[in-house]
């Protein structure tokens, strides 16, 4: 009975520092676990700071373009109105021109007529 009772305490001493064995390994492993939660957690705010970071520069290009968009637009407007206001001085232009070597012709031929009169 006192070898069973010493086996008994050997055994009851092992499995208590098997126990404690476990206990602290399962303590270093909840450790590790609340780090790698903290890891995780960081790396989604990352994320999600990088996510919106990103968003916004999208954002910025897109205003970006449609203000370059409007400047085209405008500068596309102002083109054709030069373009008008040009062909309409061509025109003014070319009509002032006519009218010019219609009375230079004009002229000429009534010097040309007077001098006829003279020799007639």
């Amino acid at each position: 009975m006192k070898k069973e009772l010493d086996y008994t305490q050997v055994a009851l001493e092992a499995s208590h520092k098997v126990i404690a064995g476990l206990t602290e390994i399962g303590l270093s492993m909840s450790k590790k676990i609340e780090k790698m939660k903290v890891k995780k957690q960081q790396a989604k705010a990352n994320h999600v700071e990088c996510h919106q970071k990103f968003q916004a520069r999208i954002q910025q290009s897109e205003d970006s373009m449609q203000a370059q968009h409007l400047i085209i637009e405008a500068l596309v407007e102002e083109k054709d109105s030069l373009l008008q206001t040009i062909q309409g001085l061509k025109k003014r232009t070319m009509r002032l021109l006519h009218s010019m070597m219609n009375g230079k012709m004009n002229r000429k031929n009534i010097r040309r007529k007077k001098k006829l009169r003279i020799y007639l």
